[in-house]
């Protein structure tokens, strides 16, 4: 919907009225939290949760309890336990009123999308505080609470503030925790945080930022930066949504991607920070199982694709950008030429990567190659996701199982799934809903063994000031002796144990008893029972925490590393594996040269760790072997390939792969270019000839949507193969082909020479093209001395100097008679719009027998018309009568704007007969169009409506065009009545501005 400007002033001065009306300033009172709730008993509260509970549906063998009740928590989005078992809360009491949404807030559409960092955002807010305030964003805080069952019931007894006062202009919101290294972990964008109680007080008197430079744009809210998990190497990770980053870390390392989300890592002391995965929407919480894997679940486009489960390979994109996201839902806002995609079995949307090409979903023939595809379909609104640790009050059947929270208010439900492997990655069983019923936020394990959820609200998404903690378990499962003393391991000092005992607990059946035991061993120097766990024995997981642990401490001793090289030639796949993995990270040529005898392994799993090492290390004379796993694999398995192209762009010899441009294994070659690409070369241009169809997508693709300027030429010109018909060109033929063919017409557009618009008039002459790509070309030219700030193909931010872009008037002229020569429908009316807009000759016996032709297309119809009256042609003499009776009110009102000018008195005559008829939609384009008009008869009738609008008996249906209308006018008594009718507004109705829009 495109506002009017008028509506605009009203919104802006209902922005500017009591009783929302604030200074613009930063400063103010204290930030506030959520107002406590009405206080009830705890015996209330447990009323109130059991009947919400008898609604759940879960398995016969699961039962609920209540845990946190909301005079304890308000608005609580992550939750996690320390070492004491004491749970911790974060808070959101930002969520949309601090952190707001563009959605909601499009008049920042044009800023939000051009931002590059946060301090381009707060710019953005200080320019707009004349509208909303600086202080708006300061109003509220996040904060983290701590609660503890104290007497062993199940039930929190205490809650305490951890942390507040995370309430600056750019804060929030805060969905993140993690208990690891002694400290609590927190992402709040813009900043990584670790906050450490150093006295045990419950109170974080620490508060350092690891990271700042997050959340670069408003965008939408919820993509924020959550998932925080610590991994078996024990760095911390995280994951950010499409509000994007824009950081560099303590080493220098610059990440900027302000339209991406992505996935993070670092040391427990912040150091090392790098990008891991990117390409992602909204990845909330991450996974890790048993081996070691990380997963996420990504949410859906708003349209109609699913949730999916993305495995994190390091290196990876999932191939989202926030540029599909405006393409969805702001294509007219901004003005766009994209066109629509219309699916067969769903609702039609612009033409995006996204859906068009079907970049959300897993692998199929056709989908594009450079973005990894998802495992499966997981999930429809993913937030929390837990993996189960082993020593869980979870029946038998979901072991190694991992749950996700889908947020939806009370509709909300859990989902559980297993993985299993499949090549180098993986597919999913044992899928299904665990349990519906709960708007739940974030999901985990405590140390008793119950699934503890975090319920944000009773339904729909705002924040209603309340919150809860429920928990889930299997009855007979929680009262184990297993459970029971895992429990008291996990509250226990495990860290202190003698190391005897630490290494017996590497064989522990519980995930986090083993992880702890790891760590603790590398923090002793426990080296020797590192290695020998990592050796022998026959418990696989067992070996895996000692190679896990050597490759800790090996990181300050990289001598160690030779033991984990010794694995290599291990007979347990998941062991070498994990040794491949371990060696990667280390980055030296001994471990890179120790890992290429593994490019020969029969895992494609040990395969693509082993791929990913060598070029992680450097080892520039694997090339070819990389080269011959490419041929070999021949595209079957897209993570292995993957681990070649990331090897390869690790070792950037792009000289050596150049070489390779014209071999003869079609996987080879797209193997190079998917590296050229991630390195954002320009040189993918040589695969624009390639004999493979695919091949020459790809490049395609990766040129116009990187905009890699220096090939762009190249990539335009490759529009002649389908003016000029080329052997061996196919026709396109589908949604997908089409895609690609707007990329080309997008090229030529930017390059914007007068040849590159000869060439657009050409391939719109082209009669055996699909309409769709012909009208998209005249749309180009249409386009062409405005360019759009934001490029229609991929949706970001790209503006062009419309001052530097040469005239292609003449090329026009030269060309649009061969496009008339056939067009219809909408083709049609687009050439005649161009003709007038270029001053292009239109024959008069075309626009006549188009104007005059009863069952032709409306718009061609207005547009001839409007062609004919801007020569002032006298054939219109003879059919003024008959047009100002046509059926369709949209000709009517063309032909009264052109006779307003051909004809000024007649003109003036039709348009007030429009302003007085009983048709609503006469009514209003006669106000439309008198609206400039400089006459008595006009100044009485805009006075007169204003008048009768102010008494309350204003001609229905038609307010907001007689306002619109009369706003334009600069007479000084109708400029007094705009404003009397202002000032009438009730104050103290923060919708009076808008309730004229209900009418009508």
């Amino acid at each position: 919907m495109k506002f009017p400007a008028f509506l605009l002033g009203l919104i802006a001065l209902a922005a500017s009225a009591p009783p929302l009306m604030f200074a613009a300033d930063v400063e103010g009172g204290p930030a506030k939290s959520a107002p406590k709730p009405k206080l009830q008993t705890a015996a209330e509260y447990d009323a109130e949760a059991k009947l919400r509970i008898s609604n759940f549906k879960m398995p016969d063998d699961i039962a609920s309890s209540l845990v946190v009740d909301p005079a304890q928590t308000q608005n609580p989005s992550a939750i996690c336990f320390d070492h004491q078992g004491r749970l911790y809360i974060a808070e959101i009491h930002r969520w949309r009123a601090g952190v707001e949404d563009i959605r909601n807030e499009q008049r920042l559409l044009f800023d939000d999308i051009a931002i590059q960092t946060t301090a381009d955002r707060l710019a953005m807010y200080e320019k707009d505080a004349l509208n909303r305030p600086l202080s708006h964003y300061r109003e509220f805080e996040d904060r983290i609470i701590v609660t503890e069952d104290t007497d062993g019931d199940g039930r929190a007894d205490t809650s305490s503030v951890f942390a507040d006062g995370f309430n600056d202009i750019l804060d929030g919101p805060g969905i993140g925790l993690l208990y690891a290294d002694g400290a609590i972990w927190y992402t709040n964008i813009p900043k990584l945080w670790k906050l450490t109680d150093a006295d045990g007080d419950g109170k974080a008197e620490k508060q350092e930022i690891i990271q700042d430079g997050f959340g670069a744009r408003m965008s939408l809210s919820g993509h924020d930066m959550h998932g925080l998990i610590q991994g078996p190497d024990g760095k911390i990770y995280w994951s950010i949504g499409d509000r994007g980053y824009s950081i560099t870390t303590k080493e220098g390392r610059h990440y900027h991607r302000p339209m991406e989300g992505g996935i993070f890592r670092c040391d427990p002391d912040g150091s090392n920070l790098e990008e891991i995965y990117r390409g992602l929407r909204n990845p909330q919480e991450l996974a890790f199982d048993q081996f070691g894997n990380l997963f996420t679940c990504d949410n859906d486009a708003d349209a109609w694709d699913t949730g999916r489960l993305v495995y994190i390979l390091e290196g990876g994109s999932a191939g989202w950008n926030h540029g599909h996201q405006a393409l969805m839902n702001f294509r007219d806002q901004f003005g766009l030429r994209t066109p629509d995609y219309t699916h067969p079995d769903k609702k039609s949307v612009p033409m995006n990567p996204w859906l068009t090409e079907g970049l959300w979903e897993p692998r199929f023939d056709g989908r594009p190659e450079w973005a990894l595809p998802p495992i499966d379909k997981v999930s429809w609104g993913p937030s929390g996701l837990v993996f189960n640790y082993g020593a869980t009050a979870m029946p038998s059947r979901y072991a190694n199982h991992f749950w996700v929270c889908n947020f939806g208010g009370s509709k909300g439900d859990l989902e559980t799934f297993a993985v299993e492997p499949s090549g180098a990655g993986f597919s999913v069983t044992g899928h299904e809903v665990f349990m519906e019923g709960l708007g739940n936020t974030d999901v985990e394990f405590g140390p008793d063994g119950r699934m503890y959820l975090s319920c944000f609200n009773n339904n729909g998404w705002t924040k209603q000031d309340i919150g809860n903690v429920y928990a889930l378990f299997n009855a007979d499962a929680a009262q184990s002796d297993l459970v029971k003393s895992t429990e008291a391991l996990l509250k226990s000092d495990i860290e202190g144990k003698p190391v005897a005992e630490l290494d017996a607990l590497l064989a522990h059946a519980d995930l986090r008893v083993r992880q702890r035991a790891q760590f603790a061993l590398v923090e002793k120097g426990a080296i020797d029972l590192l290695k020998a766990a990592a050796k022998g024995g026959d418990h696989q997981l067992k070996r895996l925490h000692g190679i896990w642990g050597l490759g800790m401490a090996a990181r300050k001793d990289e001598t160690l590393l030779d033991s984990v090289i010794e694995l290599l030639t291990d007979a347990d796949a998941e062991v070498r594996a994990q040794a491949a993995k371990v060696l990667a990270d280390s980055r030296l040529e001994k471990s890179g040269n120790a890992l290429v005898a593994l490019l020969d392994d029969e895992s494609l799993r040990v395969k693509t760790f082993a791929a990913i090492g060598v070029g992680k290390c450097g080892i520039v004379t694997a090339l070819d072997k990389l080269y011959e796993i490419l041929a070999t694999n021949n595209n079957a398995d897209v993570f292995l390939r993957h681990g070649c192209v990331q090897a390869m762009w690790y070792l950037n010899e792009r000289e050596k792969m150049l070489k390779k441009v014209d071999d003869e294994s079609p996987a080879v070659r797209l193997g190079i270019l998917l590296t050229l690409r991630q390195l954002e070369d320009p040189r993918v241009k040589y695969f624009l000839d390639d004999p493979d169809q695919a091949i020459r997508y790809e490049a395609i693709r990766a040129i116009n949507d990187l905009n890699l300027l220096t090939a762009l030429p190249d990539l335009a010109a490759q529009i002649e193969k389908y003016t000029t018909a080329a052997d061996g060109v196919e026709a396109p033929e589908n949604h997908r082909d089409q895609f690609i063919q707007t990329r080309l017409i997008n090229a030529n557009f930017r390059v914007g020479q007068p040849e590159n618009a000869a060439r657009l008039l050409a391939y719109a002459a082209k009669s055996d093209l699909p309409a769709l790509c012909r009208e998209q070309a005249l749309a180009a030219i249409a386009e062409w001395p405005q360019p759009t700030v934001v490029d229609p193909t991929v949706g970001i931010y790209r503006p062009l100097d419309a001052a530097t872009r040469p005239d292609i008037t003449e090329a026009v002229k030269a060309g649009l008679p061969e496009v008339l020569k056939d067009a219809s429908g909408h083709l049609l009316a687009l050439s005649i719009q161009i003709g007038l807009q270029y001053d292009a000759e239109l024959p008069s016996e075309l626009l006549i027998g188009q104007l005059t032709k009863a069952d032709a297309d409306l718009d061609v119809r207005i547009a001839a018309l409007k062609a004919l009256g801007k020569r002032k042609d006298p054939a219109l003499d003879g059919l003024w009568d008959s047009l100002l009776a046509e059926k369709a009110a949209a000709l009517r009102a063309a032909t009264v704007e052109v006779l307003l000018t051909v004809h000024p008195d007649r003109g003036l005559a039709s348009a007030l007969a429009l302003a007085e008829s009983k048709d609503l939609r006469d009514l209003q384009n006669g106000y439309r169009l008198l609206a400039t008009v400089n006459d008595p008869k006009v100044v009485a009738l805009f006075s007169t409506r204003l008048d009768a609008l102010l008494a309350g008996k204003g001609k229905s249906g038609a307010s907001l065009d007689l306002l619109e209308a009369a706003a334009l006018r600069q007479e000084p008594a109708i400029q007094e009545k705009l404003a009397a009718w202002q000032a009438s507004l009730d104050t103290a109705d923060p919708l009076a501005a808008y309730r004229v829009c209900l009418d009508g």
